[in-house]
């Protein structure tokens, strides 16, 4: 899968890391943090203060509670497909549209 730059899982953690030095507010790290070891990876190496879940909660809304019990190979990963994204522009309520119940 080719992917511009920063458009890996947690790419912009870098970028996160940086704006860190340059303000005096908590700075939280979003972008395709699709997984809990990468949440706590971006945390260990202090990237940023706390990470953002978007399109993660879409797509699986127990992510939080199945890594908390230690069930991270549960969680119902965001593919990036972007279609929650296409649904708020166009007005419409977002959800996951890989989601086929919702």
């Amino acid at each position: 899968e080719v992917m511009a730059k920063g458009q890996e899982k947690g790419g912009l953690a870098p970028m996160f890391r940086a704006l860190k030095t340059c303000v005096k507010v908590p700075v939280f790290c979003g972008n395709r943090i699709s997984n809990p070891a990468l949440a706590e990876a971006i945390l260990a190496r202090q990237d940023a203060d706390g990470v953002a879940l978007g399109r993660p909660l879409l797509r699986d809304p127990e992510y939080a509670q199945k890594a908390i019990e230690g069930r991270a190979e549960a969680i119902v990963e965001c593919v990036s497909c972007h279609g929650c994204m296409q649904l708020t522009m166009k007005g419409q309520r977002v959800r996951c549209v890989q989601n086929k119940a919702q």
